[in-house]
């Protein structure tokens, strides 16, 4: 016969195991979830400015941190007149928290 306190012990044993598969299964869930949330890309606002006479070149402007793309479009403007060959392609990069520049 076993003895009253080696059942306790694995009983205990038993409780403890139990209690860290769920916390494992509980975690292999959440990374799972947040995995099919950054597959789910939404597509960024893009800016652009078509050239008025024949495409012959075209220009990707990159906005900076901080910046966005309708602020770059007031810079492509009147680029985009002086060079009306040009086609001014501007997308917007997605918002990000910054704790420090």
């Amino acid at each position: 016969m076993i003895k009253t306190s080696s059942k306790k012990n694995l009983i205990l044993i038993f409780i403890v195991i139990v209690i860290l598969l769920a916390v494992l299964g509980i975690v292999a869930l959440s990374q799972k979830k947040n995995k099919t949330k950054k597959e789910i890309i939404k597509p960024l606002e893009t800016i652009i400015i078509q050239p008025t006479k024949k495409h012959s070149a075209s220009v990707i402007f990159l906005h900076g941190l901080g910046n966005n793309a309708k602020n770059q479009q007031n810079i492509c403007r009147p680029l985009a007149q002086n060079f009306s060959h040009i086609k001014f392609i501007i997308p917007q990069a997605p918002t990000i928290s910054v704790s420090m520049n």
